[in-house]
């Protein structure tokens, strides 16, 4: 019973979040590409492995982490203990020269982000440091906002999450 729960308030979460980044749009759009994320490890010090699948039988692509437009997309939350802990990306980046770069990731094809929560570019909101432990789970969500760029050079926009049960 308290598993289903524990399932339950994390989908209201993963979904509240899809649909505030959406918008009002959300129930007429739907994006022709898509990506799936799984989570692939997550070490004790915060550097959580994610993969990311296109679906899509067209390429698709994604904002680089290394401009404004693909630096703050992701989200890290970690839930156990009865508590939340939340985990952003530092919009207030430097980039030594910023432009609207991407990768293009072919139809079928998979790719691999580490998320460093130590790297120093990462916000958190109630806790200073990541302490996951055995049953607590996490959730990454991948939030790229539609802008005038994105949609010139098409670029995936949208909202995507993960997530997994700490062992």
């Amino acid at each position: 019973m308290m598993r289903r729960r524990r399932f339950a308030a994390l989908f209201v979460l993963v979904a509240s979040i899809a649909g505030m980044a959406r918008g009002d749009d959300a129930t007429t759009y739907a994006p022709p590409k898509r990506i799936e994320l799984a989570i692939e490890s997550v070490s004790p010090a915060g550097k959580i492995v994610v993969e990311g699948h296109n679906v899509s039988q067209k390429p698709l692509r994604l904002w680089r982490g290394s401009n404004s437009w693909g630096a703050a997309c992701w989200h890290v939350l970690l839930v156990g203990h009865g508590r939340v802990d939340t985990w952003y990306q530092s919009p207030y980046q430097s980039f030594t020269r910023n432009f609207p770069a991407y990768d293009e990731l072919a139809p079928q094809a998979r790719t691999k982000r580490t998320l460093d929560l130590g790297d120093g570019t990462w916000l958190p909101l109630n806790s200073e440091r990541f302490r996951g432990g055995a049953g607590d789970v996490v959730i990454v969500v991948y939030d790229v906002p539609s802008t005038d760029e994105a949609e010139k050079l098409g670029v995936w926009f949208g909202v995507a999450a993960a997530f997994t049960t700490l062992r």
